[in-house]
């Protein structure tokens, strides 16, 4: 009985394990083709949690923008598992956008993780204000609203322009279903009787397509140069129901009609997609994983103020990527069709591939 049993143990790793690919040249084509997905679709497939692990543990090795493709793969389920892989990561991966990535996923773990961890990105003045953004986005998830004021203030810095570049706000998630304390917070400091141009900043990020409450108490405070700010937002998030607002509110339908009106004709392309975006109804319990699509386009040519281009990617389950939607409300040209083209790694559930879509932007 012993001898079956150890010459079951014995095939099974002989036709089991024995059949796994070696994880280290994987990792090694991870790294060294970084222009096609095949090493990490390999990785998934035959390692799963390792593979992710592993992939993970490269991000410091990746160049600048195929970090930013592969850090967001990991954003719509539990990271906390990865703590420590990410805390190294963070150390490690120096350049702006890498690190508020990086500070940007350790925010998922809510309270689960100290404002401590955070701190020393976010008090720091010599940092990059997206950097200092990112940091306070995790210290503002214990719903502490001496936080919530501090992060406000910081906001009073931060660069919203999409026309010089991709904003401040970048790496930071502020939104109703993943912070509804601050949510609400901010909700209520809009009903005084004058806001700062930090509180106004924040709201104006937090809004979905659906914050039509948000922007009538905007609408009523802001002054003429930040309503570009919030038509812009708005074009980017499918708020139809916003620029429906703004067409009717006499502090825009008038003096900003044309450019409300290019907007809600690019919500209007957006609109439709929502529903079906990566993270909508992901379960973190079936280990979602987003596609490796890029993080953001380049362009030029809008007008002052604005994003140059909007897009709508899709991802079928075999990888095949693209353009569903594509414009350019607001003048200007881009680069979006020419980079989404060709197969990546997919999305995935429950370790198997799926359809999916992203909204990507233009600066």
């Amino acid at each position: 009985m012993i001898f079956r049993l150890m010459m079951l143990g014995m095939l099974f790793t002989a036709f089991g394990f024995g059949q796994l690919p070696d994880r280290e040249k994987l990792e090694k084509v991870l790294i060294k083709d970084q222009t096609t997905a095949e090493g990490a679709t390999q990785l998934i497939k035959h390692f799963q949690a390792g593979g992710q692990r592993t992939i993970m543990r490269n991000l410091p090795e990746m160049s600048k923008e195929t970090r930013l493709k592969y850090a967001q793969m990991f954003m719509y389920q539990d990271l906390m598992r990865f703590r420590n892989t990410l805390n190294e990561a963070v150390a490690k991966v120096t350049d702006p956008d890498g690190r508020a990535m990086v500070l940007s996923m350790l925010a998922t773990f809510g309270r689960n993780l100290a404002p401590i961890v955070f701190e020393p990105y976010a008090n720091d003045e010599t940092a990059p204000m997206k950097v200092r953004l990112a940091a306070m986005s995790g210290m503002i998830r214990v719903q502490n609203p001496q936080l919530y004021n501090k992060f406000i203030e910081l906001c009073e810095e931060a660069n919203i322009d999409p026309s010089l570049g991709p904003n401040d706000f970048e790496f930071v998630d502020i939104s109703r279903k993943n912070n509804m304390g601050f949510y609400l917070y901010l909700r209520g400091k809009l009903s005084e009787p004058k806001l700062t141009d930090g509180m106004i900043k924040a709201a104006i990020h937090m809004s979905n397509h659906e914050s039509v409450d948000v922007y009538e108490a905007l609408l009523e405070k802001v002054k003429r140069k930040q309503i570009p700010w919030m038509i812009d937002h708005a074009a980017k998030v499918g708020g139809v129901k916003l620029l429906a607002l703004m067409e009717t509110h006499k502090k825009t339908k008038k003096k900003f009609a044309t450019e409300v009106g290019k907007a809600k004709a690019a919500a209007q392309k957006v609109a439709p997609y929502l529903d079906k975006l990566m993270g909508k109804d992901a379960d973190p319990n079936k280990f979602p994983l987003a596609s490796v699509v890029p993080f953001r386009g380049k362009g030029s040519g809008a007008a002052p103020g604005y994003t140059a281009g909007i897009g709508v990617i899709r991802v079928a389950a075999d990888g095949s990527m693209s353009l569903v939607e594509h414009v350019n409300p607001f003048g200007g040209s881009d680069n979006l069709a020419e980079l989404v083209n060709g197969k990546t790694f997919p999305a995935h559930a429950d370790w198997q591939p799926k359809e999916s879509y992203y909204l990507i932007y233009a600066y």
